[in-house]
Parts: structure tokens; sequence; C-alpha cells
């Protein structure tokens, strides 16, 4: 029995457990790198989407409520300033087709943006001053402990109670 086992070893590999063929050599080890190349492709799709459903994941945990309303806002402001640059060229074409003068309109808008910045530049500068403050409870706390280091009730230095 052992003798045919190693006969056989002997017609069928090179003693290792390889292929004895070269051309069967070559087969194995492209199975064995196509195997490998398939696993790293799985492996890297897989890590892939992963990586997408943790994205999406801390999007709609943490950034899309927020988001969401910024991004309403924004939209607003752009259709709302489209508007007004349409709008205001609407403008402009009508008075340049009314006065037959292109110059002229020029002249008359540079007025009206003129007057609109004199009336709105004071109140960019100024602050508005709210008339209730509501102080944080650290500003309480700071004045408190002022008062009691006033009237001698607490020691600084050691920040306990004066005997």
């Amino acid at each position: 029995m052992r003798a045919n086992v190693e006969e056989s070893r002997r017609n069928t590999n090179d003693g290792y457990g390889h292929p004895a063929n070269g051309e069967d050599r070559h087969q194995a080890l492209g199975a064995v790198v196509r195997d490998a190349i398939d696993h790293t492709a799985m492996i890297l799709r897989d890590t892939a989407k992963l990586g997408r459903l943790e994205v999406r994941d801390f999007q709609n945990r943490v950034l899309a409520p927020g988001l969401r309303k910024a991004g309403i806002g924004v939209t607003i402001a752009l259709f709302a300033s489209l508007a007004a640059v349409f709008g205001l060229l609407a403008i402009f074409l009508g008075i340049a087709a009314a006065i037959d003068s292109v110059a002229w309109t020029f002249a008359i808008f540079a007025g009206a943006f003129a007057v609109v910045a004199m009336l709105v530049g004071p109140l960019a500068g100024r602050e508005k001053k709210p008339e209730h403050i509501a102080e944080s409870k650290v500003g309480e706390e700071k004045r408190r402990a002022a008062a009691l280091i006033e009237t001698r009730e607490i020691d600084p230095v050691r920040d306990d109670v004066l005997p």
C-alpha cells in the first residue's frame, strides 16, 4: 500500500503536494490569485458600502435636522435674490424703453440705490440693545461672590466662610 502512495505521489506531484506538470502549476496559481482578487474586491465593496451607510447614518442622525433647515433657508434666500434681480432688471428695461435712453436709466438706478444705501446704512451700523439681558448662572455666581467678599463673609484667599 505504501508503495502505491509513493508511486502516485511521484507521478502526480513534485513530492510536496504540488502538481508535477508546469501547466497545472500555472492553472493552480492562477486559481489562487483569482480567488484572492475576488475576495479583495468583495472586501473593498463591503467596506465602501459600510462607509456609505455610516455617512448616511451620520447625516440622518446629526446633520440632517440642522442642515435641512439651513438648506431651506439658503434656497429661499437664493430664490428671493433671483426674484429681486429679475424684478430690478425688468424695471430697468421698462424705464430704458420708456425714456429711450439707457444712460439715463443707469443714472436713475444709481440715484435710487444711493438713496437706499443712505437709508439702510445707519441701520446696519447701529447695534440693537436688548431691553432685558438675562444673566447667566456664572455671572450671577460671580456677583454673589463679589458681594460676599465685600461684606467680609468669605475669605477670597482661602475661599471659605470667615469666622
